[in-house]
């Protein structure tokens, strides 16, 4: 019975090291670094490799207060990350010209970017921040509905372009369902009205529509705000204009608003200094990532150039690479028959030399070589 029992753990031993071992961790590992790959691949593909599109248009909440985009990573910015940043443009002889245009809701976006800048509140009546050494002016202005006053500052904005325009508006609307129609079709009218002078300024400059947050309904007063489902439809008038022109379309805030957006709100409209820091965030990671040179696939960062010495080291490792699968396929079909039909002369070649050597023992060395230097590449 003892016997029995040794054999028997013997063998699921034996049979448990044939499958949990070096080579089939490899192959594991492998089989999970190409499914990785593929999907980001595809994500990429379908996004036309720009990761700004996903920190602008997707993610999710880890836990209570942490944003992450899909797909791409995003850095949490302090108010040194962000000087670091602004320094390093001036440093470079770049302009640091940001500027918020829009409704209340926007003036709280630009006065949490002065909160964060400069490590205190901005006041109600501040609309400007100003700093010589980074060469930064971030500018509030008041327009909340598209008109012919703002196609005419925005006429104004193309001769000077900024750095950066943050625009958005379109929350304080009549929510009398009767011209709810009507509000939508004037709303969209309008932008279109104001596209030539935004494509103008996209090409000139970072352009960012940014769609409206909805309201926390329980608590706003829907005598005065619009209602979610004037909003929504709204927002879906402003992508209907602006994406066919390429303009980019900020919506992320939307679901960060939706998270974290009403905490201790009053009023059910203004947002909570948690969704407006998260949307500082997001701003600063659209600004600043591509300057600050991140290498961990952060979101907004261009790859840089490929250089000549890496192209020929891609080259060399890919030959020997090809050389070694070549030598795979010779070992798997070719050698088989043509290892008989030498059989006959290698024999004759032994008993007149005493020579123990391959017909394919060239082959062979070639084949290791390949392999290590395609596994080192």
């Amino acid at each position: 019975m003892e016997l029995s029992s040794q054999r028997f753990n013997s063998l699921a031993t034996k049979e448990i090291s044939q499958i949990v071992n070096v080579e089939n961790a490899k192959r594991l590992a492998l089989l999970l670094m190409v499914c990785f790959s593929a999907y980001h691949g595809v994500l990429l593909l379908k996004s036309g490799g720009d990761t700004c599109k996903w920190l602008l248009s997707e993610g999710r909440f880890q836990g209570y207060s942490t944003w992450q985009p899909s797909g791409c990573m995003a850095h949490k910015y302090s108010r040194q990350d962000l000087s670091m940043c602004l320094n390093y443009i001036a440093y470079w002889g770049g302009q640091n010209s940001i500027y918020f245009v829009g409704d209340s809701r926007m003036r709280a976006l630009f006065s949490a970017f002065v909160e964060l800048l400069s490590g205190s509140p901005a006041g109600p009546q501040r609309t400007e921040l100003q700093s010589a050494p980074t060469k930064l002016r971030a500018v509030f202005k008041r327009y909340p509905r598209t008109d012919a006053d703002l196609r005419s500052f925005l006429a104004a904005l193309n001769r000077a372009p900024p750095q950066l325009v943050v625009l958005g508006h379109g929350l304080y609307q009549a929510a009398n369902a009767s011209m709810l129609d009507s509000l939508v079709r004037q709303f969209g009218a309008n932008l279109s009205a104001a596209l030539p002078q935004l494509v103008a300024l996209r090409d000139r400059s970072k352009l960012l529509w940014k769609l409206q947050d909805p309201v926390d309904e329980l608590a706003v007063n829907a005598s005065r705000y619009a209602s979610n489902g004037l909003i929504n439809r709204l927002n879906e008038a402003a992508r209907r204009v602006l994406d066919p022109s390429g303009i980019s379309v900020w919506s992320s805030s939307r679901l960060i608003a939706e998270g974290v957006g009403f905490f201790n709100s009053s009023d059910g409209v203004s947002l909570s200094p948690l969704a407006l820091n998260w949307d500082v965030q997001v701003l600063a990671n659209f600004y600043c990532n591509n300057h600050m040179k991140y290498s961990d696939g952060t979101c907004c960062s261009v790859p840089e150039p490929v250089t000549i010495s890496q192209l020929l080291t891609f080259a060399f490792f890919a030959c020997w690479a090809v050389v070694a699968g070549l030598l795979c396929l010779f070992n798997a079909f070719v050698r088989k028959d043509g290892g008989r039909r030498l059989k006959p002369t290698y024999a004759m070649t032994h008993q007149r030399t005493g020579s123990d050597a391959s017909p394919f023992s060239v082959i062979d060395s070639l084949h290791e070589l390949a392999c290590a230097l395609a596994k080192l590449g």
